[in-house]
């Protein structure tokens, strides 16, 4: 179970009926904030190619954008890993890590049991994809170990 007084930061993707970019992208919206010290939020607007994925965006948005930042690694087995955005970085002192949520389209949010790489396929609901995307730091042990970061 997520507690709010444990969240350290939000990352909120919400994708978009409409595609603006070309008939072969999917627009969405991500937003950031800093539950911990109550900044306020900051949204960027990005697309992915149909099929693309969250990190691809990221680095789009990242390259365009110089208020969205963020760090990775590579991970030989697991890909690439998420370590920071905006600068806030999960830890093994705070027991932070990143997580990403999904806020279904009846509002309840789950963990995925799908891998980053595949949530931002489709902009058709029919399809059964979730509206939001909410990448959380959390101090919950959902990968046994409070300070690596997680798969993109």
């Amino acid at each position: 179970m997520v507690s709010s007084a444990l969240l350290s930061s939000l990352l909120v993707i919400s994708l978009s009926g409409i595609l603006t970019q070309n008939a072969d992208s999917l627009p969405f919206n991500l937003v950031v904030k800093d539950n911990q010290d109550n900044s306020n939020k900051m949204m960027y607007n990005a697309y992915t190619p149909m099929q693309g994925v969250l990190f691809g965006a990221m680095m789009r948005l990242n390259s365009t954008n110089s208020n969205f930042t963020f760090t990775s690694s590579q991970n030989i087995d697991y890909g690439e890993y998420l370590e920071s955005v905006n600068g806030l970085y999960g830890n093994n002192k705070n027991q932070t890590y990143w997580e990403l949520l999904v806020q279904t389209a009846n509002k309840t949010i789950i963990r995925p049991n799908v891998g980053r790489d595949q949530l931002l396929h489709s902009s058709s609901q029919s399809d059964g994809y979730p509206e939001f995307y909410q990448m959380v730091v959390d101090s919950d042990h959902l990968y046994g170990s409070t300070d690596q970061p997680i798969p993109c």
